[in-house]
């Protein structure tokens, strides 16, 4: 027995030991001209080498295991592809393509979400488009991403999006939202990306994937960059030039980047656009093992928002209705408009040796973030889209359609927000100075310092271990600021119902650069730590990961709320959260070209801020039996790659249990009306699909692809829901004196996710010139589209007449399932173009790239939500009687044909 064992070792200690060689030609894809000093990278090694003039590579003494090569060449796309080595082996021609300038698509407008749903947080990210991006994710990008389709179904709240290993999210909300950072698409362009809930290797990663930005000065294409676009999008014209050095004298790299993007309105009308960017980055290399990199971004955005309409809204106002805006002296003005500032500066240091890295860095990104507000006090609505002013509203009360008739003439003639109007009632003699209407900013003026440390090495063959500690510490100071009095003297600050004052401490008369409102600070400390170890034997890679996350955080009030005079003002108790993931996988490769890939998960995803503090504008409670989200998730990959064949299959099942919501909305429901805090927890919901991208080279200049996604997301139980107002108005017709009532479970079990369309399916071609020009065309169906819920309106409240307490004698189940039927938007059919060409001059290389989206001008709605104010039985029967709601569901309507044109010169 004992022999045997000896026996065993021995052999496993010689496979280990083993060592192979490597060898490839790389050729032009058109010319098949060999291309000489073309860099060659194991990614896994520390070992680099460079094509010969006849375009011939080698790496000797590689022990067996799983690698992935990494080839790049200025001119060239950087190529990338998994092998598996276990003997020597010889790759034969591998084929680079020239640039052929596939710009990225960053200019949809993100619409303000007024109630439930906020399009910024849809999960469309930045991705570099060229032929070595897997072409699901290039579909999911460019073709599914201007429907809102959300790959798996998760928004950008589960994707952890960081520069250099730092995390990018924003530590209040969890989010990223790539638009604030969009004109620095030259030098963000080396990408980690993981699907999935698969693991990054600088990242542990979340559910909905990870995407890591390297920007390291060195490793950007060098030389001058300059490139001129317009556009039918978000902003009509953007400028950007780039400039990196490549190294110097072995020590210096160095980088610029600028750009300006500008529109008078979007896509949507009324929506400006105006938005810098400034990057500058430096390296320098101690050695050849260690290099420091500091760089840092300026990229302030100011654009305006559109918002979602009822159906009546957008049949009165066309498919570009927009009413947040209006005309001053023919300037267009927007109510809704965001403002992001918040500079960053980041140094990363690495040193490498032949079994081990190490790595630390810190970040630092500090200013506003905002967005104006229309407020008005005792006043009528400003917006032209008020229930109110439109025909259904006097179809609904009383049936008078003369009234009907006259509501549509007047919406015709007066669509837009009227600013004279405004500054009119401002000035009348009855207010006495005071506004009637002001315009004012929320803010979020934050301070965050990351830091991180990561150590690599390799304790034994084909083995890695990974341990890394990250530490965030934020100040984030949330305040209203009055920007524009429109003509009146000042403002009383108090609440317009219960006449209290918002700021006790402070004085009562307000006026332009004022904080009024609401002025708190939020502190936030996070931090991971997170061990991964992988194994490669033989055609199998394996690896297991584990991290560790904690946060604590209070609230600080600076402004004593006559309200909530006991937990306005002041410190808050500090709120400690923690939690625990593992994450586990296996690849086997079962020849060179067949690949399959199991992953698994279990997350503990700790509550942000936002989902802690109820209503944290007024005063400091949280939210009750606050829990972490688990998630459990496994997926199973096949990949196929031949030269004129790529196919990756992937299927997923995912539960994420224990959610948490927070909304705010005035209701009408069986306990009263008033405007409340909607607190839903311990929401389930399930997810489920497949994905499946094929691509195929009928010739060396014709491809064609095909993409299909199925998804089927759903809740998974029945959450309980609560509600939170104040009951410092006693003229008001209280829902309780408590000021907060427990509404029981909502009955949504089965109903659909709003994550955007859960199918989707694409087929397409793509020529490509030997004389440097291209185009493809692709047809895409996306379908399974739901709105999102009104959970309160399913409580058993629904059916309570607050009048007598007692349920409406017609509120039987069938009614009440008739009446709360789940709706599914229309399916979405779009025919999108992309086309280019491209020359050399001698070392200067010119392209042109034309996207156009939509082709056929289709009409459709993307998205939307069901509004919660009719949350009664009796008032939503009668609301729908007529068949034209006053308070129907609000959607979000897609974009027409649009275009985007890019010229650039690369010296």
């Amino acid at each position: 027995m004992r022999l045997i064992l000896v026996m065993c070792n021995l052999y496993c200690i010689s496979s280990l030991s083993q060592e192979n060689s490597l060898e490839g030609k790389v050729l032009d894809e058109f010319s098949k001209e060999p291309i000489s000093g073309v860099t060659v990278r194991l990614k896994e090694k520390a070992v680099i080498t460079t094509t010969d003039a006849d375009g011939y590579f080698e790496f000797k003494t590689l022990l067996p295991g799983h690698y992935t090569l990494l080839l790049s060449a200025e001119h060239y796309i950087t190529r990338s592809f998994p092998i598996v080595i276990l003997q020597n082996r010889v790759l034969g021609e591998i084929f680079l393509e020239p640039i052929k300038s596939y710009e990225q698509d960053d200019i949809i407008v993100l619409p303000d979400g007024i109630e439930s749903n906020n399009y910024e947080n849809t999960g469309q990210n930045y991705i570099v488009l060229n032929s070595n991006t897997p072409v699901f994710r290039r579909k999911a990008a460019f073709d599914f991403g201007q429907a809102f389709y959300r790959s798996r179904g998760f928004d950008t709240g589960y994707r952890d999006v960081s520069l250099n290993g730092i995390k990018l999210n924003d530590p209040i909300s969890g989010s990223a939202i790539w638009s604030n950072w969009g004109g620095l698409n030259d030098v963000l362009r080396d990408q980690e990306v993981e699907g999935g809930h698969a693991l990054n290797s600088d990242l542990f990663g979340s559910l909905a994937g990870s995407v890591n930005m390297r920007v390291i000065p060195s490793s950007l294409r060098k030389g001058l960059r300059l490139s001129v676009s317009v556009s039918n999008r978000s902003y009509s014209k953007r400028m950007m030039a780039t400039y990196s050095s490549g190294i110097k004298n072995k020590k210096f790299a160095w980088s610029m980047s600028g750009s300006v993007r500008k529109g008078e309105t979007g896509y949507m009308n009324g929506t400006p656009y105006n938005a810098l960017a400034i990057f500058a980055g430096l390296e320098y290399r101690f050695s050849d093992f260690s290099k420091l990199v500091v760089l840092g971004w300026y990229t302030p955005v100011r654009r305006a928002g559109n918002a979602a309409v009822t159906e009546e809204v957008h049949s009165l106002g066309g498919e570009r209705y927009n009413p947040y805006w209006g005309s001053v002296q023919s300037e267009i003005r927007n109510t809704r408009v965001k403002k992001y500032e918040r500079p960053l500066f980041q140094f990363v240091y690495t040193t490498k040796r032949k079994q081990w890295n190490l790595q630390f860095g810190f970040q630092y990104r500090f200013g506003p973030n905002s967005s104006s507000r229309l407020g008005y006090y005792n006043a009528p609505n400003p917006y032209p889209d008020y229930y109110r002013y439109l025909p259904s509203y006097y179809i609904n009360h009383g049936g008078n359609f003369e009234n009907a008739r006259l509501a549509a003439l007047g919406f015709n003639e007066n669509s837009q927000v009227n600013w004279e109007n405004l500054f009119a009632a401002n000035q009348s003699f009855s207010q006495k100075g005071a506004a009637a209407y002001l315009l004012y900013d929320d803010v979020a003026k934050e301070q965050s310092i990351s830091g991180k440390i990561r150590v690599a090495f390799e304790p034994f063959a084909e083995s890695r271990i990974v341990v890394a500690a990250k530490e965030r510490n934020t100040s984030s100071h949330n305040f209203a600021r009055i920007t524009d009095l429109l003509g009146a003297s000042g403002h009383l600050d108090q609440d317009s119902f219960s006449n209290t004052s918002n700021d006790v401490n402070g004085k009562l008369w307000k006026v332009e650069g004022d904080l009024f409102n609401y002025n708190y600070l939020l502190k936030l400390t996070d931090f991971t730590g997170v061990g991964k170890f992988e194994l490669n034997k033989s055609n199998w890679h394996n690896y297991f990961a584990l991290e560790y996350s904690g946060a604590v955080v209070h609230r600080e009030g600076r402004f004593l709320n006559e309200r909530y005079s006991a937990s306005s003002f002041g410190k808050s108790k500090s709120v400690i959260s923690s939690g625990l993931s593992l994450k586990a996988g296996t690849a086997y490769a079962i020849t060179g070209r067949h690949r399959l890939k199991l992953d698994a998960a279990y997350l503990q995803i700790i509550p942000t801020p936002d989902l802690i503090f109820i209503n944290p504008r007024e005063h400091d409670r949280t939210v009750g039996n606050l829990r972490n989200e688990k998630i459990q998730a496994v997926s199973l990959d096949y990949q196929l790659d031949y030269p004129d064949l790529r196919m990756l299959f992937s299927m997923y099942y995912y539960r994420a249990l224990s959610g948490t919501d927070i909304n705010f909305f005035y209701f009408e429901g069986g306990l009263g009306s008033d405007f409340v805090q909607e607190i839903v927890t311990g929401i389930d919901r399930g997810y489920k699909g497949m994905e499946l991208g094929v691509e195929y080279s009928l010739t060396s200049e014709l491809k064609v692809n095909g993409v299909v996604a199925w998804g089927d997301y759903k809740y998974l139980n029945d959450p309980d829901i609560a509600i939170s107002f104040d009951t410092a108005d006693e003229n008001e017709d209280q829902i309780n004196t408590t000021g907060y009532a427990n509404l029981g479970k909502a009955k949504i079990k089965g109903y659909h996710l709003n994550t955007g369309p859960q199918i989707a399916l694409s087929a397409g071609i793509e020529f490509r010139a030997q004389q440097y020009w291209w185009f493809g065309l692709s047809m895409n169906y996306l379908g399974q589209n739901y709105p999102g819920i009104s959970t309160i309106s399913r409580t058993e409240s629904f059916s309570v007449d607050p009048e007598t307490g007692e349920d409406f004698s017609e509120a039987t189940v069938e009614n009440i399932g008739l009446l709360l039927r789940e709706e599914k938007l229309d399916p979405i059919y779009l025919l999108n173009f992309i086309g280019g060409k491209s020359w050399r001059i001698d070392n200067t290389y010119v392209s042109l790239f034309l996207s156009v989206n939509n082709l056929f001008d289709h009409s459709y709605r993307s998205g939307g939500y069901e509004q919660n104010r009719k949350a009664n039985f009796k008032a939503l029967y009668e609301d729908r009687l007529s068949g034209n709601p006053s308070f129907g569901p609000k959607y979000w309507y897609g974009s027409g044909r649009t275009y985007f044109l890019n010229l650039a010169i690369n010296f």
